[in-house]
């Protein structure tokens, strides 16, 4: 997991972005979750473009077998924050439950913290993660409807 981790941080490095704006982020977060039916052609280029205008260097490396990992987010500098994904499973709803889980900690989590996609589930930070996931996912006003 190191490994795959340092791959992302040396991927993110190379990105090109704006000070970290967490209302900016907040505002492209909801914009990229219109992009969740689009096929990858589509919205890896402007998730990566929306991210970064948004101080979120986003890092798309593939899985390294053995290393049971989804996502990472960290902070690189004050103001430039790192999402980490790759296609473990290669699920459409795994990887942008994950993207959103790691905005999420950006989002609402301490930047001295590395916050790696591994079962933590008593974990208030993975909770809440998993809820900001959740709910910009499916709103509670639909999720009712699921359950029906």
């Amino acid at each position: 997991m190191a490994t795959w981790l340092r791959l992302c941080e040396i991927e993110a490095q190379k990105a090109k972005c704006e000070q970290f704006d967490k209302a900016k982020f907040r505002a492209e977060l909801q914009v990229i979750r219109g992009l969740t039916v689009e096929g990858p052609d589509v919205f890896v280029p402007q998730m990566l473009t929306r991210c970064a205008i948004a101080g979120v260097a986003v890092a798309l490396v593939p899985e390294i077998k053995g290393a049971p990992v989804s996502g990472a987010a960290k902070w690189l500098t004050p103001d430039k924050a790192l999402i980490g994904l790759n296609l473990r499973g290669k699920y459409n709803d795994r990887f942008w439950f994950t993207f959103f889980h790691e905005a999420g900690h950006i989002l609402n989590d301490s930047k001295k913290e590395t916050f790696i996609d591994v079962e933590y589930e008593d974990d208030p930070r993975e909770q809440g993660a998993n809820h900001f996931a959740a709910t910009l996912l499916i709103p509670s006003p639909v999720d009712q409807e699921l359950l029906a």
